[in-house]
This record gives C-alpha cells, sequence and structure tokens, in this order.
C-alpha cells in the first residue's frame, strides 16, 4: 500500500464529469481533424478513480515480471532553489519530496483514507472550552443538558452543567505515536523533537515560512510526551488539520536545521532567533536535503537532482523498484522532447497538444522507444495580477483585461479541446467547485468600456490606452524555454494590442522567476495550480496572512470578506457546508475581485519510455508514484530482487 500525501477529502461530482467528457469529446474530434489518432478514454478515467497500471502502454495488458534496479530519468522544466518545504511552495519541489521525504500521515492510493506513515497510529480529541475562560482536553459527548468529558487517564467521564460550557471544539487535540527506529537519510534518529521544531519555525517571524506560517500558527501549543509520541493543541476546530499534516507540514531534521540542538554541527544553546532563522532560510540542506523517504539525495546542480534508493528506508515494501532517479532539468520543452527522443529521458510531462495531436509523437523516431497519454488531475494554469500595483488595483480594468483575451478559441486551437475554462481555484470536478459562475466572455467592445470607466482613453491617437501623461503598461514575467507560456504570452499580448493595452514580456529564467514573484517584483506572470479532486484550504492562496513576502497570496488579496468566508468554512467539519461556502467563496473572488485570469484546466500530456512498466495514474497530485515503476525480469542492469 502506497501513503501518500494530498488534499482530498470526497468523491468528485456528477457535474464536473461531464464537464470533462464534453471536453474530451471535443479533444477527440480535434485530433481527428489534424490526422491524429485520438485515444478515447474509459469513462473511469474522468472520475476520482485511479487508471489501469500501464494503460497507455501498447502491451500493457501483457503480464511481466517487475524487476529490481536501473535508473528512472524524469524531466523537470524548472529547477526550484529549494527543496525546503516549509519555506517553499514549489510543485516540483514537492513531486521530489514525495520520494526523498516521508509524513506524519498521508492517504492510501485506492482507498484515500488517511494512512499512518512515519507515526504508526494517531488518535484526535477535543477541547472544551469552559465560560471561565479555561479549556479541558479529551472526547466530549452530551446527554440531557449535561456535558461529558472522557479525559485520558481517568476511568470515568467528568460530569459538568452545559451552562458552564463556552464551546466545544471537535477534533482539536491530534497526538501521533511515531515508528521506532527511523533515521533519517544521514543516519541520525528520527523522533518528536524534529516535528515540534518543525512546527515552531511558524513562530520565528525571521524565517521565511509565510505560505506555511498562516497553518502552523493554528497549533496554539504542542508536546512530546516522550520521544515517540507527539501531541498538537489547536486554537479550533479546523476542517483540513490531518491533510496539513500529510500535505503542507514538512518535516525538517533538527540537528542539522536548529543551532540551539546540541547534535548541531555549530551548536549554539544562547543563539538568538535572527541566528536560528538565518540558519534555517540559508541551511545548505535546502538544497543537500536530508530526508525520511524511499530515496535519498545524491547530487544537486544546475542539470538537476539525483537520488539513490535508501536502504535504511523504515517501510521496505514501499521502497521503490529502480536503484536510481533523476530529474533531469531541462528548461526548453523542446529540448526535453529531443531528449527524449535521444534516450537521455523516460518520462516528461511537459508535452504540446501540437506535439502529442501533429507528427512529432506518430514519426518512428518516437513511437519506437515511446509512448504517449495523458491524465486529469485538479490542475490549472493562470495569470496573477498584483493588485498592489497601481495599474492593477482598479478592478474595471482587471474585468477588461479578462474581456480582452479569447480563452475559448485559445482552447479550441491550442489545447485542441482537451482543456476545461475554470473561474475559479478549487478542482473544476468537485463538489466545492461553482459551475453557475459564468466566466466573463471575450468581448473587446466591453474592454475599452471598462477601461475608460477607470479612465484609461487613448488621448493621443497612438494606439495605447493613456491616464495621467502615463501609456497602460504592464509587464508578465515568462519563463525562458518554456513553450506554452511563450505562445500564451505573445496570444495575450497581441490580444490586449486591440483593445490599446501594452504588455511587455520579460522572459527570465526559474530563479529569477521564483524571486520575483515571492518579493512581489512583478505586474503579472503565469503559474499553475493543482488542487485534488474535491477541495484544499483557500487560506493559503486568499487569505490576508499569506499576502506577505513568500506566502501564495500573490495576487496580493486583502479583503476582509475573503477572510472572513474562508475562517467560517474552515471551522465547518460537516463536508456539504463547507462546499457551499467555498462555492460563495469561489463567486465573491470572481466577480467582485477577479485577481487573476484564469486561463485554462488542462490534461497533463506525457511520453513514457516504453521499457517501463507498472505506471499507473492517480487524481491525486502529482499523478503518479515513481517508486511503483519498474524494469521487467530480464532487462539489462536488474535483479530479481532489492538486494544489489
Amino acid at each position: 500500500m502506497k501513503r501518500f500525501p494530498l488534499r482530498l477529502l470526497a468523491l468528485a461530482g456528477l457535474a464536473g464529469f461531464l464537464f470533462a467528457s464534453a471536453a474530451v469529446a471535443r479533444g477527440c474530434a480535434a485530433a481527428v481533424a489534424s490526422g491524429a489518432e485520438p485515444q478515447e478514454p474509459a469513462e473511469e478515467r474522468l472520475g476520482p478513480g485511479p487508471e489501469p497500471v500501464d494503460r497507455w502502454h501498447p502491451r500493457g495488458k501483457e503480464p511481466v515480471e517487475p524487476a529490481y534496479g536501473g535508473t528512472l530519468r524524469v524531466h523537470i522544466e524548472s529547477l526550484p532553489p529549494s527543496l525546503n518545504g516549509m519555506l517553499l511552495n514549489s510543485q516540483n519541489a514537492r513531486n521530489m519530496l514525495f520520494e526523498l521525504h516521508a509524513t506524519l500521515v498521508g492517504r492510501d492510493w485506492e482507498s484515500w483514507e488517511i494512512v499512518p506513515e512515519l507515526a504508526e497510529r494517531f488518535e484526535a480529541a477535543d477541547t472544551l472550552v469552559l465560560k471561565d475562560g479555561s479549556r479541558r482536553h479529551g472526547r466530549v459527548s452530551e446527554e440531557e443538558g449535561k456535558v461529558l468529558l472522557a479525559e485520558p487517564g481517568l476511568a470515568a467521564p467528568t460530569v459538568l452543567a452545559r451552562d458552564d460550557v463556552e464551546r466545544v471544539e471537535r477534533g482539536t487535540v491530534i497526538t501521533f505515536h511515531l515508528r521506532p527506529g527511523v533515521r533519517w537519510h544521514d543516519g541520525h534518529p528520527f523522533d518528536a523533537e524534529d516535528v515540534l521544531f518543525t512546527w515552531r519555525l511558524g513562530a520565528n517571524p525571521a524565517v521565511r515560512c509565510d505560505w506555511t506560517r498562516p497553518y502552523l500558527q493554528k497549533i496554539v501549543s504542542a508536546e512530546a510526551p516522550d520521544p515517540l509520541t507527539v501531541r498538537f493543541f489547536l486554537a479550533e476546530q479546523y476542517f483540513y488539520s490531518f491533510p496539513f499534516f500529510a500535505d503542507t507540514f514538512c518535516i525538517l531534521p533538527r540537528h542539522l536545521y536548529d543551532l540551539r540542538d546540541p547534535d548541531h554541527a555549530r551548536h549554539d544553546p544562547g543563539a538568538s532567533d535572527e541566528a536560528c532563522a538565518k540558519a534555517i532560510n540559508e541551511n545548505s540542506h535546502n538544497t543537500e536535503w536530508v530526508g525520511l523517504g524511499p530515496y535519498r539525495l545524491t547530487k544537486y546542480s544546475a542539470a538537476g537532482v539525483e537520488a539513490e534508493r535508501f536502504d535504511g528506508y523504515f517501510d521496505p515494501a514501499d521502497a521503490g523498484y529502480v536503484d536510481r532517479i533523476v530529474w533531469r532539468h531541462v528548461a526548453s520543452d523542446e529540448a526535453a522532447f529531443q531528449a527524449l527522443l535521444n534516450d537521455e529521458l523516460d518520462f516528461t510531462l511537459r508535452i504540446s497538444s501540437d506535439q502529442y495531436f501533429g507528427p512529432a509523437m506518430q514519426q518512428e523516431a518516437f513511437t519506437r522507444r515511446n509512448c504517449k497519454g495523458y491524465f486529469y488531475l485538479g490542475f490549472f494554469n493562470y495569470v496573477p495580477w498584483n493588485l498592489r500595483r497601481p495599474i492593477l488595483a482598479d478592478l474595471r480594468v482587471r474585468k477588461a483585461l479578462a474581456h480582452a483575451m479569447d480563452m475559448e478559441a485559445y482552447v479550441e486551437t491550442v489545447a485542441h479541446g482537451l482543456a476545461v475554462l475554470p473561474t475559479g481555484p478549487q478542482s473544476y470536478f468537485g463538489p466545492s467547485y461553482d459551475h453557475g459562475v459564468e466566466r466573463l466572455a471575450y468581448d473587446p467592445a466591453r474592454a475599452r468600456e471598462l477601461f475608460a470607466e477607470a479612465g484609461w482613453l487613448d488621448r493621443d491617437g497612438d494606439g495605447v490606452l493613456d491616464k495621467d501623461g502615463q501609456p497602460f503598461q504592464i509587464e508578465m514575467l515568462v519563463l525562458s524555454g518554456n513553450s506554452s507560456a511563450e505562445l500564451f504570452a505573445r496570444m495575450l499580448q497581441e490580444s490586449l494590442a486591440k483593445v490599446g493595452a501594452r504588455l511587455v514580456l520579460t522572459p527570465v529564467d526559474s530563479a529569477t522567476y521564483f524571486r520575483r514573484i515571492s518579493e512581489r517584483d512583478f505586474d503579472c506572470g503565469q503559474a499553475g495550480w493543482n488542487v485534488d479532486v474535491t477541495e484544499n484550504d483557500p487560506m493559503q492562496l486568499w487569505h490576508s496572512r499569506s499576502a506577505g513576502p513568500g506566502g501564495s497570496n500573490h495576487a496580493g488579496v486583502m479583503d476582509p470578506k475573503v477572510d472572513a468566508l474562508i475562517e467560517q468554512g474552515q471551522r465547518m467539519l460537516d463536508d456539504d457546508e463547507r462546499h457551499e461556502k467555498w462555492r460563495e467563496l469561489h463567486r465573491y473572488l470572481y466577480e467582485q475581485v477577479q485577481p487573476y485570469l484564469y486561463r485554462e484546466a488542462p490534461p497533463r500530456k506525457f511520453a513514457l519510455n516504453l521499457a517501463l512498466r507498472g505506471v499507473q495514474f492517480f487524481k491525486v497530485s502529482p499523478g503518479y508514484a515513481l517508486r511503483r515503476w519498474y524494469y521487467p525480469a530480464g532487462t539489462p542492469g536488474t535483479r530479481p530482487t532489492r538486494a544489489k
């Protein structure tokens, strides 16, 4: 059983499946028109469940015997500047950490149930808040106007009068019982102090963990009764408490990050908070990662990240088949495709629609070694507008920009109809998404009207809008070598020019892009966001506490109503009530804030080396489990057992 961190809590809704089915039908029609052979997915591909193993392999139904050994080479288009998941929210880094690290709890691939990982078991209890302000913890129940509190260690429950109780906060005491004998990749023992140290990062304002800080601060206290037990106390009930520990809480090795730890090489018990923060923010292990996963990092360079299987992994049955995983950094999508043809890559997700449906992937140079396919995730592309910029602070301007771009034409021509067009940040296929929100239509005339209402007119007749003597000009950061981003940027540039808005395109490398976005030094950019099937916590993207440098509220939404809706939804443990709250937030953000130009929600198109088997795709990020892939028995360089 694969244990895996993710963000989902329920099954996807039927409405999402119907919309996706229509998109797939359009995609198949486009494929036929282009001369490519369409690959109609079975109905389960649009549902929440996993696909069959080796679905896209031309001989996928033929049984093969797994072998151990070999190297798996995976393409990454941008190299994250850090692998420290507490400091940086990077999808590529997260994808690597799925194999390089482990979490307290995860979810089973097939059932999606929360399952133990570093914790061998766990439980939750409640907090009883009395009217005198005191708080007591245990399992709370009510009967005949009385409140019963079953406290740990007591044989009988404590009985309290209902009038003495202010409120009950459900599921706010979470206890993890850690596996014994777990070791970090450098051999140091893992224990509860590593977990507590990681939680304390949120209390040090100098630690650059802004994207995780709002979640960490929901925990008011924590304790370690013994080295293998850690207990967290939340201030209030929170629907995302267990998924947080699975998906966001990236445990750091205290002996390598905490100057106050006696085992740290530069141990200083009196180190200041500032010195401790610097030792975390600038730690060499942010790239020279030491983790707890089935693979340990052996090299981090501009060429990519290399890892080999860690023989000391605590769950040998889930320790992976291949000996090495190489995440090879190739910024240019065209160069990556050529590397695939040259047998220098085994797997890439950077496949354009033109490549997928055109002759590039029908030629013998491709088909003799590779196959292709696609799978759906709750992923969407978007353009974040920096609302802190005066030119973009006006809602009318942001709506005008949306009206100026013909996204339906983009999907039909560039995405071959396979993508859908979202209006909100929750999964298009899940119950938290509001399909009743009407997308701003392509309407250049309306765009000009809105610009005029905001004071932007072409007063000097040069074809560019101006206001107070300044032309309407904004800059878009574009990742160099990312062909799809470059294509969209050019199309948006041309569309905006038709309504008098000037868009300047600035190609940058991935490090510069991350830095400028993090420092809020941008007008707009392009990004993608992944939401597992049903929902995520909107705090990360939209709450004002996430708007600071390093946080994921890149657009800078600072809206009291948004904050209130998020805080209300976070307390709702009933799925239906909470999903309706997220739909209300969805409507408000799109109609009254418009912080993003939502691009398309495409399937992930891939190319894969035919030599690999055991390949399966899921609806949860990143959509696959590299440790499950293998080379068949008899493949040169492999062996029948894990031991070398």
